[in-house]
């Protein structure tokens, strides 16, 4: 039995925001690369989506912000409008909090809250002495700070409205072009039926097939998923000496926002992994795959994982495992007819969508 060796990636999965294309995704993976194979997450992002939640999220904080700044103002101008009041408020608090401790037991826990309430009254008391000795001051920065929150609301509420402009309007062109492409097929299809149906020559209605199928095949390509955003395709594929095997063998797969897709790639026994190419950048089993954005507008990306025979690798080595040499010399000959295959040379398994179908 051939033995499957396994390397865990260790995800380092730092995720970063940033603007590709209008109907593109930031694509996330990470982790480390050894010889004999690892696993790993591919994250989808859609950027305007992510952006316009960040923008609604910042709404809410300025929001906090503003009324927190426009509270203490309020506070503030209470104070100035009767400073004498305020300060003899603030002494009845004091006096209060003493008469409750006088009356308690010393070394109780009743006795050492009232000493907390105590010191907490006497340092509003302070705060409030020292805010009317600077009055003019503390005012004026108070309304400095409430026009600076009060200015960053409507900041944020404008970019929260120019982020949801942006994020629908991106749903409505999906949506336009969706129903362009639906409109066009239908046509197709009829016009070939009309063809068929009034008997006309086999040129005509051969080149009418063609037209109808070219548009339900752009029709079939577009696939927004549930929220009309855009999806793309992850291709996975690995030379002879190892494979892409658990949740996601290789082969098409299609992913919409936010989505996750999980994959481990795994050497054979007798092979290495020398490197792993995602899209058009190749990393080698010694390299650590750090935070690694692709933009993609509709576009495949391949992650292929090359593998070699090692060199230094031992048959015998394996007899306890698989149990008897001869089977030891059946694995590794097996192994040298997959890698030779034929020419002598290992070649990427093709993923031309005639193997293997889109999930």
């Amino acid at each position: 039995m051939i033995i499957k060796k396994k390397l865990t990636v260790l995800l380092i999965g730092t995720l970063a925001i940033c603007l590709f294309f209008a109907f593109g995704f930031q694509i996330d993976v990470s982790g480390v690369i050894s010889k004999d194979g690892g696993n790993a997450n591919i994250s989808l992002f859609e950027p305007l989506r992510v952006a316009t939640d960040e923008a609604n999220a910042a709404l809410v904080a300025s929001q906090l912000a503003a009324d927190e700044a426009n509270a203490a103002l309020e506070a503030l101008e209470l104070i100035a409008a009767d400073p004498a009041a305020a300060l003899a408020a603030e002494q009845i608090k004091v006096d209060e909090a003493l008469a409750l401790l006088a009356a308690q037991t010393s070394g109780t826990f009743e006795a050492e809250a009232a000493q907390l309430a105590l010191e907490e009254a006497q340092a509003d008391q302070e705060a409030l002495e020292l805010i009317v000795a600077n009055l003019t001051l503390v005012l004026e920065t108070a309304q400095k700070a409430a026009d600076e929150a009060n200015a960053a609301l409507v900041a944020a509420q404008e970019a929260v409205d120019e982020a949801n402009a942006v994020y629908s309007g991106l749903i409505n062109k999906a949506n336009e072009e969706l129903e362009a492409l639906q409109l066009a097929a239908d046509k197709a299809n009829a016009a070939l039926e009309e063809a068929i149906l009034a008997g006309e020559t086999q040129e005509l209605i051969d080149q009418l097939q063609l037209e109808a199928e070219e548009a339900n095949a752009a029709l079939e390509e577009f696939e927004p998923g549930e929220n009309r955003i855009r999806y793309t395709h992850i291709i996975m594929n690995s030379n002879n000496g190892g494979s892409f095997t658990g949740d996601n063998t290789e082969g098409n797969y299609s992913g919409v926002d936010g989505d996750t897709l999980p994959f481990t790639f795994e050497s054979e026994d007798g092979f290495d992994l020398v490197w792993l190419r995602i899209g058009n950048t190749k990393f080698t089993s010694t390299e650590d795959i750090s935070k690694y954005l692709y933009g993609t507008d509709k576009k495949n990306l391949t992650i292929h994982a090359h593998f070699k025979k090692d060199k230094d690798y031992s048959p015998e080595a394996a007899i306890e495992e698989t149990g008897s040499e001869e089977e030891v010399e059946q694995v590794v000959e097996n192994e040298d007819e997959k890698s030779n295959n034929g020419n002598g040379k290992d070649k990427e398994k093709s993923n031309n969508g005639k193997k293997n179908k889109n999930k």
